[in-house]
């Protein structure tokens, strides 16, 4: 935070970073897929077609996890 606020140099080092896919499940089938991020959300099941996939159970992160998550009215 001090670096941030007094624009002061900030340092990060470690090795190379990176980014998990999210998943997605077809509403339809049950088809679980990944999709990289920055990749737009998919709109239909790449196996069977069906539109509107949900976010796969096991990839909702922490918010959801916590109860902080819009499905829980927490976030607007």
């Amino acid at each position: 935070a001090d670096a941030i606020v007094n624009g002061k140099a900030l340092n990060i080092t470690g090795g190379p970073v990176t980014m998990r896919e999210r998943r997605f499940t077809c509403r339809g089938c049950g088809n679980e897929w990944g999709v990289p991020f920055g990749a737009a959300r998919p709109d239909k099941c790449p196996k069977c077609g069906a539109s509107g996939p949900r976010r796969s159970p096991a990839d909702l992160g922490a918010a959801h996890e916590h109860g902080r998550g819009k499905c829980c009215g927490r976030l607007k």
